[in-house]
């Protein structure tokens, strides 16, 4: 049950990382770092919820209020993990189509970067 007080406390900074950085100081915002972060808090949810399920499930007596707030604790990591989850998906979907990552691409062969076929028209037009 400890482990779930450690995650939410390195999600809270994960947020801060996520939220802070790339909007005050852009430069040391990677965008790697934003999809390691957000597989990691995804990773730690999912096995809190796991296991803490698991424990609950062996107890031969769970009754009264510790037991529902451990089931509750359960509830709320498999909750946040999901959340997690669909936020890591956004991330990578935004790191696949080249979008949002300050330009970093994956060298996907034939694929154009972000503006070029702007910059190509306007070179058509001063020809």
């Amino acid at each position: 049950m400890n482990f779930l007080i450690f995650v939410p406390v390195f999600s809270l900074l994960s947020i801060a990382y996520l939220e802070t950085i790339p909007r005050f100081m852009s430069k040391f915002s990677h965008p790697w770092a934003t999809l390691a972060l957000e597989i990691i808090n995804s990773v730690l949810y999912f096995a809190g919820f796991v296991a803490s399920a698991l424990f609950l499930n062996h107890l031969l007596y769970c009754r009264g209020a510790v037991c529902g707030s451990a089931r509750a604790s359960t509830v709320f990591a498999a909750f946040n993990f999901a959340l997690w989850g669909a936020t890591t998906g956004f991330a990578v979907r935004n790191l696949l189509n080249g979008g949002g990552f300050a330009g970093l691409s994956l060298g996907r062969r034939g694929a154009q970067q972000p503006g070029t076929q702007r910059k190509n028209a306007q070179m058509r037009e001063v020809v």
